[in-house]
């Protein structure tokens, strides 16, 4: 095992910030030491996730060129959601920062990327939009898709 779960009311949290690439429909993460050329040092979404299918309960936040390549062509069913960087797929939620065809932003100060500085935001209490003290993956996932939409000025 990869990662041990020690109940099945786990969840893992999944976060991943660096450079990714759509090769054939399937999504690569690529670690800052991959070899861009060399396909077999980029690890495959499908291959990362086959080695923690013993965990039910997973969200994955991904802010990477291309990383809605993960959830292409899969039926999105979320409450009041329609978009192709989210998904809930069973027990587990998938955002990305980006579409299949997109390539992430960065802050212009440097600051790193647009998503992140979002996700942080939110993670932070911006996103409780209900003010319960939970944060929802639905209102994580309008608070950060709001405001990427404004930091990157649509």
């Amino acid at each position: 095992k990869w990662i041990n779960s020690t109940s099945p009311q786990d969840t893992l949290i999944v976060y991943y910030a660096g450079h990714g690439i759509s090769k054939d429909g399937e999504f690569y993460f690529i670690p800052s030491d991959a070899d861009i050329e060399d396909s077999f040092t980029w690890i495959s979404f499908k291959r990362l996730k086959s080695y923690i299918n013993e965990i039910r309960k997973i969200i994955w936040l991904i802010d990477a060129c291309y990383s809605g390549s993960i959830v292409k062509g899969r039926p999105l069913r979320a409450v009041k959601i329609q978009k192709e960087a989210f998904e809930i797929e069973g027990e587990q939620v998938i955002i990305t920062s980006s579409t299949g065809n997109e390539i992430s932003q960065e802050m212009p100060d440097g600051s790193g990327g647009i998503f992140t500085v979002a996700l942080v935001e939110a993670l932070k209490g911006d996103a409780d939009s209900d003010k319960d003290g939970w944060i929802e993956s639905g209102e994580l996932y309008e608070y950060v898709k709001e405001k990427v939409i404004k930091l990157s000025e649509g």
